[in-house]
């Protein structure tokens, strides 16, 4: 758990959201109560305490608890708080203003102190957390909104208190960027260096926090990038963020590409994406036979059904007909989808009593429970061999 420093009111709400999240202690004293009882890695301490008296703190812990990370947040950060900052043990120092920065920040230093505690022998080499669930969302045709449906089901989860990670495997044209309104510093394709090594601390470096407290793995800004990122990067990096968040969200592109496939391999839910139109139903069926072929358990499937409209002659029972599967969910059409993309607000954020929003709470409310054991990896492996050597499959 995060422990937040702040006594005032208002801006321990914008910081409690930047970080994911916290519980929230109004003065030093307070923090210092709490911890002699807790093993909290992560204190961020607010712009309205006293730096000296943050700074002496700092110091403290560094020597006493040097697993725990402290986090400073400052109306103005000039040299000279940078240099107390670095002289007290602060992992950053970071404007108040600044809070998709401070979620960053925040990330980075929770990887820290699991490596520090495991460098001193402090945990267990396998962690005490159980494993998160891997969630990926698919659509076997483009324009699906299977993108608004990953987005806006990451955000649902983080609203509702889990920890959530939405990862975007569109490499060439993801729009996860674009729909929460978040500017690219850091991408999948920083993470090309280190593919074969990285560890928690690289794959927490690689995460864009949103200010609903959802964190991001972001697609690459330049489409040219995509080639570069191997498939075996999605192997290593989806099971380091489940070992973080309680729910990780991949959003896929509309084709079973390397990277898609390798990330089946680690799916514990799947969410097929659909509109009550015949070639997007008719695709729906192609990827269900795909996934017969692969060896994917139909019992870790679920079809929801986008934009129905109760005008159309499709309904969801006519789907579950055409494609012998039931379907789980149906999310509304409805104008104000489009209105919130073009804001770069999702629905759940902008409309929350909207029906859409409601059914994309419903999806999250059935995940945030005990995952079952991943697939075997084993199990997919020659299914995979004769799709891999055809390059992708649509």
């Amino acid at each position: 758990m995060t422990i937040l420093v702040c006594s005032d009111p208002r801006s321990a709400d914008v910081l409690g959201t930047a970080v994911g999240g916290a519980h929230v202690v109004a003065h030093l004293g307070a923090l210092r109560r709490h911890l002699s009882d807790s093993d909290d890695e992560l204190v961020v301490i607010g712009p309205d305490i006293d730096l000296a008296a943050a700074s002496e703190f700092a110091a403290a812990a560094r020597v006493d608890r040097p697993a725990l990370g402290v986090v400073l947040v400052r109306h103005r950060v000039d040299t000279g708080v940078l240099g107390q900052a670095l002289r007290a043990g602060f992992r950053e120092v970071v404007p108040a203003h600044e809070t998709q920065r401070l979620g960053q920040a925040c990330v980075a230093s929770r990887a820290l102190s699991e490596q520090v505690r495991r460098a001193a022998g402090l945990t267990p080499a396998t962690t005490e957390r159980r494993r998160g669930r891997i969630v990926t969302v698919f659509g076997g045709k483009g324009g699906a909104g299977k993108s608004i449906v990953a987005t806006n089901l990451g955000v649902a989860l983080a609203q509702s208190g889990t920890t959530a990670c939405l990862v975007d495997l569109d490499l060439a044209f993801g729009d996860v960027a674009v729909l929460l309104g978040l500017f690219p510093e850091r991408t999948l394709a920083d993470a090309v260096p280190m593919a074969s090594s990285l560890d928690a601390a690289g794959a927490a470096s690689l995460v864009t926090a949103h200010a609903s407290g959802l964190h991001t793995v972001l697609a690459p800004a330049e489409p040219r990038t995509a080639e570069h990122v191997p498939a075996d990067l999605v192997t290593r990096l989806l099971p380091l963020l489940a070992e973080r968040y309680d729910v990780v969200v991949v959003d896929t592109p509309p084709a079973f590409t390397e990277h898609v496939l390798a990330a089946l391999d680690a799916t514990d839910e799947l969410i097929l994406v659909t509109t009550p139109e015949v070639p997007s139903i008719k695709n729906l069926k192609l990827t269900l036979q795909t996934l017969d072929l692969l060896g994917h358990p139909a019992d870790r499937r679920r079809i929801v059904l986008n934009r129905a409209d109760a005008q159309l002659e499709i309904d969801a029972d006519d789907v579950a007909q055409m494609v012998g599967a039931s379907v789980h969910t149906e999310v509304p059409a409805d104008r104000t989808v489009p209105l919130s993309i073009n804001r770069g607000v999702p629905v759940v954020l902008d409309q929350p009593k909207h029906p859409v929003a409601h059914a994309i709470r419903r999806i999250a409310a059935t995940l945030d429970s005990r995952p079952e054991p991943p697939p075997d990896p084993v199990r997919h492996r020659s299914a995979r061999r004769g799709l891999r050597r055809k390059a992708a499959v649509r």
